[in-house]
């Protein structure tokens, strides 16, 4: 878990003196200066000690004897300083050390040395459940800690043990979920295991998750983890896509998680839509090529593909579907290639093996040159399973 999930505490010193926890107020701009009235003010004398422990620490020096009584002072002075109860728990034995800041933690959620210090310690002692806790408030306190903590987050996914803590933690509804599932998105190893936690949270859940779940069935598809998304896509349909060699056969209703719906493409000079029961295609003269595909699930066996297109003219144009192995690796490239030359086309093709089960079925439309454009429409691309 160290290399996957750690964030050092030189790292937060760093964030620390580019923050603004030592602006706004003269005590914290000059705490010296307001040392210099009197009473002394606990609060500038917790900043000024603040400041020259975190200099130590980012020279990698000792903590000064006398820094630790300018901490006591400033706790004395002031009971909710919360940088003095840090620098005390710094200058403390083991045994005190995490009770101290973990004080200091409920005293201010502001201090990211604080946290900084409790997020290491929640690392080295394995305890997930309180790293995570402390990773939450760091993000929901300091959002500007999100693009160094989420890509942490989100390859620590890839270890089941943090799959239950995390389930917990985005229930809630963080408000730092929504960019949580983007990294997702662009961590490949963690996508197994964010799937599983994706169907762990249920569909009675905050929409964070499910605005994220075509990118993240589209995210699986190119990362060739075809199973993988083709499981997580029947859990959101249930029942009804169960036992469906194609997804919407006759184009009746717009993709919503393509491409294991139908993936639609344009480009301007050629492209295809959805509209009224059909798929349109358009392509400028001299121009052509993929419109529309879907990745199809077809275990061994024989099948017929069924195509209805509407009339047009060969002469200006020309549809072509195509079916080949997904998994290029695969020693079975089962290939297909119809050209679409009359209403209705019937065809017939066998996967003799199980070692390729995930197909693209490619619909291509293209476009003569010398003509001002070429228009088509499908009406329907069906496959059905003949024998096994």
């Amino acid at each position: 878990m160290k290399n996957v999930i750690i964030w050092t505490i030189a790292l937060f010193v760093a964030w620390l003196s580019a923050s603004n926890s030592f602006s706004g107020v003269a005590k914290d701009k000059a705490p010296e200066l307001a040392l210099t009235s009197w009473p002394v003010n606990g609060f500038a004398q917790e900043n000024s000690v603040a400041r020259a422990i975190f200099a130590s620490w980012q020279d990698n020096k000792d903590i000064l004897p006398n820094d630790i009584k300018r901490a006591q002072t400033a706790f004395i002075k002031e009971p909710t300083a919360a940088k003095a109860i840090s620098v005390l728990a710094l200058g403390s034995n083991t045994e005190n050390r995490r009770e101290l800041m973990t004080r200091a933690l409920s005293v201010s959620r502001r201090e990211l040395f604080t946290l900084a210090w409790l997020i290491e310690d929640g690392q080295n002692s394995n305890d997930i459940e309180i790293l995570l806790s402390y990773y939450d408030i760091s993000m929901r306190v300091y959002p500007q800690t999100k693009p160094t903590l989420l890509p942490r987050l989100a390859s620590a996914v890839q270890l089941e043990a943090f799959l239950p803590y995390m389930s917990t933690l985005l229930k809630d509804g963080k408000p730092w979920a929504y960019s949580f599932w983007q990294e997702i998105i662009r961590t490949p190893h963690a996508l197994q295991n964010a799937t599983i936690l994706r169907m762990e949270l249920g569909s009675d859940i905050p929409n964070h998750a499910a605005s994220h779940d075509a990118d993240l069935i589209e995210s699986l598809v190119r990362n060739n983890q075809y199973q993988t998304a083709n499981k997580l896509y029947l859990f959101l349909l249930g029942k009804s896509a169960q036992n469906i060699l194609i997804r919407n056969p006759e184009f009746k209703e717009n993709s919503k998680y393509p491409p294991l719906d139908w993936q639609i493409f344009s480009n301007g000079e050629y492209g295809a839509v959805i509209v009224d029961g059909g798929l349109s295609i358009s392509a400028l003269g001299g121009s052509g090529g993929m419109v529309a595909r879907q990745l199809v699930r077809l275990p061994a066996g024989l099948f017929k593909i069924d195509v209805a297109a509407g009339d047009y003219s060969t002469d200006q144009g020309l549809l072509t579907l195509s079916l080949n192995c997904a998994d290029k690796n695969s020693d079975q490239q089962v290939q297909l290639r119809l050209p679409i030359k009359q209403d209705n086309i019937s065809v017939q093709v066998r996967n003799p093996s199980t070692s390729c089960e995930y197909f693209w079925l490619t619909l291509t439309g293209s476009a003569n040159e010398g003509i001002t454009g070429f228009d088509a429409v499908v009406e329907s691309i069906d496959i059905v399973k003949l024998e096994s």
